[in-house]
Parts: structure tokens; sequence; C-alpha cells
């Protein structure tokens, strides 16, 4: 069933792909067609064409002229679609700056702050990085601490010792959050301290 399902979704793209090209020609002003094919460019790995279609998204929304919702919303998309591309090619300065262009949008977006957390972790600036995991915090109190997050990140990048001291601090300070006891309990099971839990 899964094979069929699969067949006809890409029997059906082809209809759709040529309705969103005539859509492209019929609104020209209007960067939602191109926010579609950038979104699709990047869940088929094409990072070369999803960044192509989000700039020229991005400009025409700068001379967008309709409902300025909508015009927030392809800002929104096209700063993160950007961050996007600037993630799988693991430049992380410049996802750090769609980040922030789209945090400037959307300043409560704990999707965006958490990305923007990462990148900077990522890109060195680690404190930079708490406490854009302590601003998700304040907006979402039962998300995971910022100490798990940034201690599954010294994880990732194999600092042992980082991640053990930022996971027991989270485990003293914020013991009673469900979501940081069991991004913990994970933690230690992964990392074969189950004697700890």
């Amino acid at each position: 069933a899964t094979v069929v399902a699969g067949e006809a979704g890409v029997a059906q793209a082809g209809p759709a792909r040529a309705l969103l090209e005539k859509v492209v020609t019929d609104y020209p002003e209007d960067p939602e067609p191109l926010l579609l094919f950038g979104e699709q460019a990047v869940a088929e790995g094409r990072a070369t064409d999803a960044q192509l279609l989000f700039e020229h998204a991005m400009d025409q929304t700068s001379a967008w002229k309709g409902n300025p919702l909508r015009g927030k919303n392809f800002t929104i998309r096209s700063h993160a679609g950007l961050a996007t591309v600037a993630e799988a090619r693991q430049q992380w300065s410049e996802s750090i700056k769609q980040l922030k262009a789209w945090l400037a949008a959307d300043d409560k977006n704990i999707v965006a702050l958490q990305r923007l957390g990462r990148a900077q972790f990522m890109n060195g600036e680690e404190k930079d990085a708490y406490i854009s995991f302590l601003e998700a915090n304040k907006i979402d109190a039962d998300m995971a601490h910022a100490d798990v997050i940034i201690a599954r990140l010294y994880e990732v990048k194999e600092d042992r010792e980082n991640a053990e001291r930022f996971m027991e601090r989270a485990l003293r300070n914020k013991s009673s959050n469900l979501q940081t006891r069991l991004a913990a309990i994970r933690w230690l099971v992964e990392t074969e301290q189950i004697n700890k839990a």
C-alpha cells in the first residue's frame, strides 16, 4: 500500500508543479509559489536551488504591497528556508544571521530560538547559545532546560566532561521538570551511565 501511495504522490507531483508554474506566471509579484518551490527543494536536498528560490522570494517580499500578515509570513519562511540551507552546509554564521532575522519578525518562536542556539553552539558561541535556549525556556517552561540541550550538544562534539557538567546541573536545578528528567535519563542510558539514573 505504501508503494501505491508513493506512486500516486509522484503521479500527482507533476500536475501540482505545473499548477504552481502557472501561478508564478499569473501572479509574478507573489512570493508564495517561490517559497513552496524552495521548501520542496529543501525536502529533496537541493540546497542551491532552495537558496536561489528563497533569495528571490525575499526580494519579492521586500516589494510586497499585499496583506501585511502574508508579507510577515513570507519573511519568516524566507529566513527559515535560508537558515535551513545554511545549516545543511554547516555555514553557522549565515544560519545565525538568518535565524536572527526570523526572530526579528517573530521573537517568541521557540523553534527559531532553539535553532539559533544550536547554530551559535556549533559556531563556537556557547554562551550565546545558552542564552538563546534560556529564552526558549522562558516561553515554554515545560520544554527541556537549556542545560540539557547544551549537554546534548557537547555530547555531539564528544566533549563528555562538559556534557556531564551541564547534565548534572540540569538535574540539580530543574529536576522536577519532566522533559528535563526524561532527556537526562535518555542521555544516561545512551552514554551507558544508567547507574546514575
